[in-house]
């Protein structure tokens, strides 16, 4: 027993006066009572103690917040937490996902992403992914805002290499920052059959073709290769936003170029602007 409590030392004085003046009954229900107190008073060093936690963590939360914010607002990187190396070969469909895991985390909700944007680094290929918002209006479709930043990953591992803001002057464009560039009819959208499928089939043909344009312009394709680059280009042309061709040229026009030139095809060129 606590002494120095008062509700103890009440409950304790209790307890002495009933046992020489009560029946056993009362005795056994002073006891009850004593341990009562003793339990209280454990339940509100508990929740004291359970409070100072809590405001602890609170506080460091909201300073790791705060710096967040300010490190946002002063800059134009866009800073993630890289992911690990990983040593397996990742397919474009892999990277796509992880790029997309990074945009639910970084970037605000109703962020669109663009198809991945083949590029060439030094001994390999990267991919380039383009993010910008959209609001979806009832009766209309959903309105696409240029893109806003721009994300590359490396292509096979997965591993972040950089991200940045970037405007509509960056891709040669004259529309102002913010401003609408098209929209996505849904029912233009409902009426393609088997999407889903066919963008399954778009991410195969993108693993299949990557290691061919990683090779360069001057090596001489296989059939096969060239099957595959039109087959590729008849989906992207009709699955892609014209809207965004654009940009996809922009970034990407050594890979489109490319492409346009392996196909030989009778479908009109991706980029017309890089291919005269």
């Amino acid at each position: 027993m606590t002494v120095g409590n008062p509700v103890c030392r009440k409950a304790g004085n209790l307890f002495r006066y009933k046992i020489t003046s009560t029946p056993k009954h009362q005795v056994a229900l002073a006891v009850l009572a004593n341990y009562l107190a003793m339990l209280q008073l454990g339940i509100y060093k508990l929740l004291l103690t359970s409070a100072v936690i809590y405001w602890s963590y609170g506080a460091h939360a909201v300073d790791a917040g705060e710096l967040l914010v300010d490190q946002g607002a002063t800059s134009s990187i866009l800073h993630m937490e890289q992911p690990p190396t990983l040593r397996s070969h990742l397919s474009v469909k892999a990277v796509y996902k992880i790029a997309r895991e990074y945009a639910i985390k970084n970037l605000p909700n109703e962020t669109y992403q663009a198809y991945p944007i083949p590029v060439h680094n030094s001994g390999g290929i990267n991919l380039v992914f383009l993010w910008g918002v959209s609001r979806a209006v009832p009766g209309e479709g959903r309105h696409y805002i240029s893109p806003h930043w721009m994300v590359t990953f490396e292509f096979g591992t997965g591993e972040f290499v950089l991200g940045k803001r970037v405007s509509p002057a960056d891709f040669g464009q004259s529309v102002t920052p913010g401003q609408f560039i098209g929209t996505r009819d849904w029912k233009m959208d409902l009426s393609i059959k088997n999407r889903g499928k066919l963008e399954r089939r778009l991410y195969e043909l993108y693993d299949i073709l990557l290691p061919e344009f990683a090779k360069g312009k001057s090596v001489e394709v296989s059939l096969v290769i060239r099957n595959t680059a039109i087959e590729f280009k008849k989906i992207l042309d009709r699955l892609s936003q014209k809207f965004l061709r654009p940009y996809y040229c922009e970034v990407g026009h050594d890979f489109y170029v490319w492409m346009d030139d392996v196909a030989k095809s009778v479908l009109p060129a991706f980029c017309p602007k890089f291919n005269s």
